[in-house]
């Protein structure tokens, strides 16, 4: 008979079909378009809007009163917005200021979602009535001011700008801070697809990036750092040199270098940021700049994620609620069943094999092959087969494999030692366990669903031996996995 599980506190709450779309990040949503606009009102209703007709804002083109407006695109250089509304039966297009609409320049945004029903507000005031948000509706707390916050939520196709006041800010639960890197920050070792038994090594003080044998040495490593869409710094371990191109030929420059990754299978492919050039292996040649050509095998590249001592850890949870995928379908059913309220087998594998390897899957590509091959029940959740599954059809993919089920805390901590992690079924939910410190006896738990009669957070968590022993973290058996080159 299979195991089974259901994050059961959510059973008690989804009556809802969720309805938001895997694309809500900042005050600036990646999906905002005009297919998906950001619906909201200017800051003042007593000054009128100045519409221009370029992103710098020389030319203007019309004043407006107070009103709704769409906004499609964002210009962060010259900091204006791209913005529709009707005038009549006019369309009006155009630009305007950031701070139109935004009041809060610095405030770095949460993603967050409604914990209960409430309600957005077109402006700081209760007779302001804007939109009816309902319970899990995922979105991002982008400012405040005063006794109130602004935030931005995705609703029916359409992305929404308003203000709640702090009194029902208790109704909104801050997502995990996520992120959708192919790759986490950290320590790797780097090596061509056609010829894998060597690495990339970096010789700072000649400038030079070359193939030499596999050793596992420090000046084999290469620290990866995201700095923002997508967007990576390659560094030698220890220096403060980067990857570079220079006369045509990666190199160890001093100049700051930003590079792209796209996966191609169980490789990696770099694009050059500034000069979109990608790079190649040449045998008995080096390592040259050329057309980028991600189905190419010469610019085909393994990324092995490598623990370093004393490496300073940085926890990446992934939430089941997170906005950018939690209203995503898991099962059909009436009601659906989401990501958010059964995806906890499913976001607890992404934690493990993120914190093991730093190769991120995503939850919604896992969810559909759970469902598809057997491993969901409707109404029940997860079965554990699907660990094993997708480690024998995908382990090499994503370099990882499925270490067997255990029972035993003496075991899982030998095979957290060793730089493994696991997924741990607790009552009626599963975590992750990304870790284990010897000198009290703790494990690491990410957990995907924050429940206050768990003692976890946002950030990850380090629990007892006991804790894991008794109550809400009682863990009943451990799914172990380890890295693969």
């Amino acid at each position: 008979m299979k195991k089974r599980v259901t994050c059961g506190f959510l059973l008690l709450f989804l009556a809802l079909c969720l309805s938001f779309e895997p694309r809500v990040q900042a005050a600036y949503p990646a999906a905002m378009s005009a297919a998906h606009p950001l619906m909201g009102y200017p800051l003042s209703r007593a000054r009128k809007t100045i519409v221009y007709t370029d992103a710098a804002r020389k030319k203007k083109l019309t004043t407006l009163t107070y009103r709704e407006f769409s906004i499609l695109k964002y210009d962060k250089t010259k900091q204006s917005l791209y913005v529709t509304c009707k005038e009549g039966t006019k369309t009006i297009k155009g630009w305007v200021k950031r701070n139109t609409f935004f009041f809060t320049q610095d405030f770095k945004a949460v993603q967050s979602f409604a914990n209960q029903n409430l309600t957005l507000y077109q402006a700081k005031s209760t007779s302001m009535y804007y939109q009816s948000i309902p319970l899990y509706t995922g979105g991002s707390t982008v400012g405040e001011s005063g006794s109130w916050y602004q935030m931005t939520f995705y609703l029916n196709g359409r992305y929404y700008l308003g203000w709640i006041p702090k009194t029902d800010y208790g109704k909104i639960r801050l997502s995990m801070d996520t992120t959708e890197q192919l790759l986490a920050d950290g320590t790797y070792t780097i090596r061509p697809r056609e010829r894998n038994r060597f690495s990339l090594m970096a010789d700072t003080a000649k400038g030079t990036a070359l193939l030499r044998k596999t050793t596992g040495k420090e000046n084999q490593l290469y620290t990866l750092k995201h700095v923002e869409n997508n967007q990576y710094t390659i560094s030698p371990y220890g220096t403060e040199f980067y990857l570079g191109l220079k006369d045509g030929k990666l190199a160890a420059v001093s100049d700051k270098t930003l590079w792209t990754f796209t996966r191609y299978g169980r490789y990696f492919a770099l694009r050059e940021v500034k000069s979109q050039k990608g790079i190649a292996f040449v045998s008995g040649k080096g390592i040259f700049e050329r057309r980028y050509a991600r189905t190419s095998s010469l610019q085909n590249w393994v990324f092995t994620k490598t623990t370093v001592k004393n490496e300073e850890r940085k926890n990446t949870v992934f939430s089941q609620y997170d906005p950018k995928w939690g209203g995503n379908t898991y099962c059909d059913g009436n009601p659906v069943r989401t990501i958010s309220s059964s995806g906890c087998g499913v976001v607890s594998f992404v934690n493990a094999i993120y914190a093991l390897n730093g190769e991120y899957i995503d939850p919604t590509v896992l969810a559909r092959y759970s469902n598809s091959h057997g491993h969901y029940f409707y109404m029940q959740g997860t079965a554990d087969t699907l660990y094993a599954d997708f480690a024998r059809t995908n382990g090499v993919f994503y370099h990882f494999k499925w270490d067997g089920k255990i029972y035993d805390t003496a075991s899982l901590k030998k095979h957290l030692k060793n730089g493994g992690t696991a997924v741990a079924l607790v009552p009626g939910h599963y975590i992750a366990i990304a870790g284990y410190r010897e000198s009290d006896n703790s494990f690491l738990v990410l957990d995907s669903a924050i429940y206050n009669k768990r003692p976890t957070t946002i950030n990850g968590d380090w629990v007892s031996e006991a804790t894991l022993r008794t109550g809400t973290l009682y863990c009943s058996y451990f799914h172990l996995f380890s890295r693969v080159k």
